[in-house]
């Protein structure tokens, strides 16, 4: 990851120029029937990117200071990867390799055909970083005429994040090859 994470930042020396941003923002997830799932605290995220016409990448970054719980008299403070990933355009083709969020389907939250990426029920909120995981993965999509291949190849199972209570575990598929999953889906 941390790799892939240099690459990504010191891209603008391959691609030529580099487009940058992000925002600041301050939350308070309030949840009145469990003070210990109350979050307060802020984001910065930062975002660079780049393209030249022929491959490009994009890199967001969330730096969260967080107020914990009531109960603890310690602060989180994180910094997460959220996407990044490395296109490729062609003709009639795209290919996208790395960290990112893959949605299908046109509705808003439920939607039974958003299978790819897991959810996270630990952090719900408006905002779709927040409530998705990314995964690492191949997408490729082709297009001829009004429509259009894609297939999605993600090689290691990632787990949805669920709240569960002192003392349970799920037994989930180990992160490995074995479990490679994928999806095709063709629309017009």
């Amino acid at each position: 990851m941390k790799s892939l994470s240099a690459l990504l930042l010191s891209g603008s020396l391959l691609w030529g120029q580099a487009s940058f941003g992000g925002y600041v923002k301050l939350y308070d997830y309030t949840n009145p029937h469990d003070r210990l799932h109350h979050r307060l605290g802020t984001r910065t995220q930062f975002r660079v990117e780049g393209d030249n016409g022929f491959s490009g990448y994009f890199a967001m970054f969330n730096a969260e200071q967080e107020a914990g719980n009531p109960d603890s008299a310690m602060d989180a403070f994180r910094l997460d990867p959220v996407e990044m990933y490395i296109d490729f355009h062609f003709d009639r083709a795209e290919l996208r390799l790395g960290r990112q969020f893959i949605f299908w389907g046109a509705a808003d939250w439920v939607n039974p055909t958003d299978v790819i990426n897991p959810w996270d029920f630990l952090h719900l909120s408006s905002e779709v970083e927040d409530y998705r995981v990314p995964v690492l993965a191949l997408n490729a999509t082709y297009y001829w005429s009004q429509m259009s291949l894609q297939t999605v190849l993600i090689p290691a199972f990632t787990p949805t994040d669920l709240p569960l209570p002192a003392g349970v575990t799920l037994h989930t598929p180990d992160r490995s090859w074995r479990h490679l999953q994928g999806g095709v889906r063709l629309q017009s």
